[in-house]
């Protein structure tokens, strides 16, 4: 699952009404409120006494980017990796980076499904391979269910944090 926040001139000029932020500062208020939002998020999902780290990271499209892990049995696990989207990307969807920026980021689901049911690959989510795919037919395990309600709580629980603290897109 994936999202994208952008920050407009709008909401620098509300913020900062004398225009004196550099790029590089709104870019840090951006990361800095990025994993704020997500913090409170895995929080929110896996309860206040979760604990998570941050770790830098590259992704090609954003700049800085960073991963969140948890702490789950006793390991630490990769649940979504984010950061700052890149002022190319910004160019080349006809937007001005001095005027707009933001983040995205994408929740690693199905690593969650994958510790929860003992799946040793994550490529057989999207293989053909009938040995996996028969565990989840009608009556077997139920897996498919329970990755696709997974998507739509936490999509729907996402929507709600989001207007529950006022971090409109």
């Amino acid at each position: 699952m994936e999202g994208v926040r952008l920050y407009t001139t709008e909401y620098w000029n509300k913020l900062d009404p004398n225009d004196e932020l550099t790029i590089k500062e709104k870019k840090i208020i951006i990361a800095d409120d990025l994993k704020d939002i997500l913090s409170g998020l895995a929080r929110e999902l896996f309860g206040n006494d979760i604990e998570m780290r941050w770790n830098n990271d590259y992704f090609p499209f954003t700049e800085p980017s960073f991963e969140l892990e948890v702490l789950f049995n006793d390991k630490w696990l990769e649940v979504l990796g984010c950061g700052v989207i890149h002022d190319d990307v910004i160019v080349n969807a006809g937007l001005n980076p001095n005027d707009t920026t933001g983040y995205a980021f994408g929740l690693g689901l199905e690593r969650l499904a994958m510790v929860l049911f003992g799946i040793n690959d994550i490529r057989l989510f999207w293989s053909q391979d009938e040995r996996f795919k028969s565990q989840f037919k009608e009556g077997k395990n139920e897996i498919c269910s329970v990755v696709l309600l997974w998507y739509i709580y936490i999509y729907l629980y996402l929507c709600m944090y989001i207007v529950r603290h006022n971090y409109f897109i």
